[in-house]
């Protein structure tokens, strides 16, 4: 099974940031990791209530495998980039991000306590959304206006193995 490395923004109800970031990336993009160039694709969901933003690498293109290390620098290129958009309130980069800033509502309640600890490696939120959840020193200053729990980039687990990494 391949697995998809992304960008996942969300903007809410701010469909217009959201086509203005995605708009920002219709210029050809490419980021690098080692001796990769890896060519990137973006799409913005069609539901006016939750407009999120999932950037990726090219799929149709022959299919690399990466190490931890150059999905890190990917992670990192892709942070670089978030930092130019405005307008958002969640943003992830990682192994199936969309998953982890898709759903605000449920991300902010007391059943996702791995946000109150710190558990997301890369989660990015508005100040307002730390500020109503009194999020400790674990989120620091972004940019302004946001606070992230800081990308440490990715490392090996039971659901990510370099073989599921061929699909990148």
């Amino acid at each position: 099974m391949a697995i998809v490395f992304m960008m996942a923004v969300n903007f809410g109800s701010n469909a217009e940031a959201a086509r203005a970031a995605d708009q920002s990336l219709n210029r050809s993009l490419v980021l690098t990791a080692g001796s990769h160039r890896l060519s990137i694709y973006h799409h913005v969901s069609e539901n006016p209530d939750s407009n999120l933003l999932t950037v990726w690498t090219d799929h149709r293109r022959q299919r690399i495998r990466l190490t931890f290390a150059e999905l890190s620098e990917v992670g990192h290129q892709l942070y670089d980039l978030l930092a130019t958009f405005h307008g958002y309130t969640a943003a992830a980069c990682g192994v199936e991000a969309d998953g982890d800033v898709a759903f605000l509502d449920e991300l902010t309640t007391d059943a996702h306590g791995a946000v109150r600890t710190g558990g997301y490696n890369g989660l990015v939120l508005t100040e307002a959304i730390c500020d109503h959840l009194g999020l400790d020193d674990t989120y620091v200053p972004f940019r302004p206006g946001y606070r992230w729990n800081p990308y440490s980039g990715e490392e090996p687990d039971e659901g990510l193995t370099p073989d599921s990494l061929a699909g990148l």
